[in-house]
């Protein structure tokens, strides 16, 4: 049998012996318990009021047995006639401060309480004479019914776990720029930054400045020596192309023109190949001599040669010519 008898505090209950070592297995000792109120089921016939102390009209000490419902009194109120009182719980089961004095009949009121609050009560009417005598008994007329609802389950305390780390997050791999055909293009000679790639290999687009960008095997920031006279503006060499997006178009420049290259005439004469191996003036195509002969300088003491500028068509050619 468990019980609480009051004995270790309010939240002590007591074994007798077989119960302790079969619920504990030892012979001593205090263990911690839990444990939830629950309605008694078992309980046979109607609470019982039994008298401990000595038949005294001044004392009592009062024991409540087979109470139904959640088991216990909440409170007690005795009432001798017209003189009541409200005995106090002393110790285990057993209740004192009855009314004084001595009658034909006394009446106690139980109150029950459930562990969610609801309460509920019986009257039991004792029709003999106070004060009882040791032992003396009375039984009620009914039992608690066990109203009201059993305290909800304790909600155990969480227990602190792992700090969740943080999801990373995750960019998209960005999709690969697709790659232009060559004939998308742009030419050694043309403007690439619209198209932003060539079509010769090894060449990459550079641009000039914010007119101009063509496409280079290589390049030097500044001035570039084989762009034309008029052109030769300084070059920033930043590499276009392999962008996010296309590039805006600004108003189009001058675009350069290309260096001369030497045309050979018709017939076959080519005035870069010329050289003076006699004394002759070519100024007109024509030599004074019938005949080129080696050089000899003990006939010609004395040379001076100048440089005369001849126009053919659109280009300009420097022609040795002896005097």
């Amino acid at each position: 049998m468990v019980t609480d008898s009051g004995a270790g505090g309010s939240n002590h209950f007591d074994c007798v012996l077989d119960s302790f070592e079969n619920i504990t297995g030892a012979t001593t000792g205090i263990f911690p318990i839990e444990f939830e109120e629950v309605k008694c089921t078992n309980i046979a016939g109607n609470p019982v009021i039994t008298n401990w102390a000595d038949q005294n009209a001044w004392y009592c000490k009062m024991m409540f047995q087979n109470i139904g419902g959640w088991g216990q009194l909440e409170a007690v109120k005795a009432c001798l006639g017209s003189k009541c009182s409200d005995p106090k719980l002393f110790s285990g089961a057993t209740w004192t401060g009855c009314p004084q004095g001595e009658g034909n009949q006394i009446k106690f009121t139980l109150t029950q309480k459930s562990p969610s609050g609801a309460t509920e009560q019986i009257e039991c009417t004792c029709n003999r004479a106070w004060p009882w005598s040791t032992n003396t008994q009375c039984t009620c007329p009914k039992n608690f019914a066990g109203s009201g609802s059993p305290s909800p389950s304790p909600t155990p305390t969480p227990q602190p776990g792992p700090t969740p780390r943080p999801t990373p997050t995750l960019r998209p791999t960005p999709r690969p720029r697709p790659q232009p055909s060559p004939s998308q293009c742009s030419s050694p000679e043309g403007d690439c930054r619209s198209t932003e790639c060539c079509q010769e290999p090894g060449m990459s687009c550079y641009e000039k400045d914010e007119y101009w960008a063509s496409c280079r095997a290589s390049c030097t920031p500044g001035i570039n020596p084989n762009d034309p006279p008029e052109y030769q503006t300084p070059w920033s060499c930043k590499l276009i192309g392999g962008g996010g997006g296309p590039t805006p178009q600004p108003a189009p420049g001058p675009r350069p023109t290309p260096t001369p290259t030497p045309q050979t005439t018709p017939g076959g004469w080519a005035g870069s190949s010329m050289k003076a191996t006699h004394y002759w003036d070519c100024s007109g195509q024509g030599c004074d001599a019938t005949t080129l002969q080696p050089w000899d300088q003990a006939k010609y003491p004395l040379v001076m040669i100048s440089f005369v500028r001849h126009e053919f068509g659109s280009r300009l050619l420097e022609i040795p010519r002896i005097i």
